[in-house]
């Protein structure tokens, strides 16, 4: 079934066999404006005809073979500004011929997408059924990513002082978020933002909060670390946490994949180019903000507080 088909039985549902094609189906087709669309069944024509309707919106997904469904188009008109939002699930057999290609209508995304394992019978286009499992990664993760879980930039970092204001049962006033490494305030929607955080998350003490902050991030650096380190252990054999740098995964993926074995080096000049060919920069900054105190800063010079230095240390082959 193609997508007009399907879009039109989306809009004009019947109790049985909604897979037929009648004549009824044909003229309730004829509001439709597919100018243009000879046979739409390529996703890149769905837009188009998005365009051409304005009151409809499509979402396609798509079903592999170990039956986990996933979002192949998600419509990026604005759901609320329009009438109908039509979900279908493209069906394709073996080759990417268009004829190998048939669009079902997803009546009920939940049962769909429910905790047990379900059965889709499509057995009209592929003469099997191919049971749906619930698993869904996400291509456009900020469609489907709740607000509460954007939490960056909505701690006061000066503020933070002493251990003291970890156990301050509100949320310090806005003034307080000024930064003195931006010389700037954060603005009353992320203060805002952080009010709602900080009620409908019922944060006892600013420890709470200091900590729900900090889990956001590593929670996700753990989760895209051990897919990366998955990805490497499938592709290579090589586990990422036992390498350095990013640069040393790449040249130790590289020697396996070409299988190519370096001999050490015994011409001086080679060696020599080597060493020239060598770039350091600053590896790493441990404080937001430093200021220095000591005779060198002429008329800035405090007598009165601790002799502080700022160093610069320029190294290269730290890992060497």
């Amino acid at each position: 079934m193609n997508v007009k088909w399907c879009i039109t039985r989306a809009l004009y549902p019947v109790e049985k066999n909604p897979q037929r094609i009648k004549k009824i189906p044909k003229e309730q087709s004829d509001p439709l404006d597919c100018r243009g669309i000879n046979f739409l069944v390529e996703l890149d024509k769905i837009k188009k005809f998005e365009k051409q309707n304005e009151n409809i919106t499509v979402n396609v997904f798509g079903c592999e073979s170990e039956a986990r469904v996933y979002p192949l188009r998600i419509s990026k008109s604005p759901a609320e500004e329009r009438n109908q939002v039509i979900n279908l699930l493209l069906i394709e057999k073996d080759g990417d011929a268009v004829a190998n290609k048939h669009y079902c209508f997803i009546n009920n995304m939940s049962r769909l997408l429910s905790s047990q394992v379900k059965s889709v019978a499509v057995g009209s286009y592929t003469n099997k059924e191919v049971d749906i499992k619930t698993e869904l990664p996400f291509i456009d993760s900020l469609k489907f990513m709740a607000s509460l879980d954007k939490l960056k930039g909505s701690v006061s970092y000066e503020y933070m002082s002493s251990i003291e204001k970890f156990g301050e049962t509100e949320l310090p006033p806005k003034r307080e978020f000024y930064s003195k490494l931006t010389d700037c305030d954060i603005t009353d929607e992320d203060y805002e933002h952080a009010k709602k955080i900080w009620n409908e998350l019922k944060m006892k003490n600013m420890g709470d909060y200091h900590d729900l902050y900090l889990k956001s991030d590593v929670h996700l650096l753990a989760d895209v670390f051990e897919e990366f380190r998955n990805v490497c252990l499938e592709n290579y054999n090589l586990n990422p946490a036992w390498c350095y740098t990013a640069p040393g995964l790449a040249g130790d993926a590289a020697l396996k994949v070409t299988k190519v074995e370096l001999e050490l080096l015994s011409d001086l000049e080679m060696l020599l180019m080597f060493k020239k060919g060598i770039r350091g920069g600053i590896s790493m900054i441990p404080n937001h903000h430093g200021k220095a105190n000591n005779k060198y800063m002429g008329k800035q010079f405090d007598r009165e507080k601790t002799i502080k230095i700022s160093g610069y240390l320029d190294a290269n082959n730290l890992y060497g």
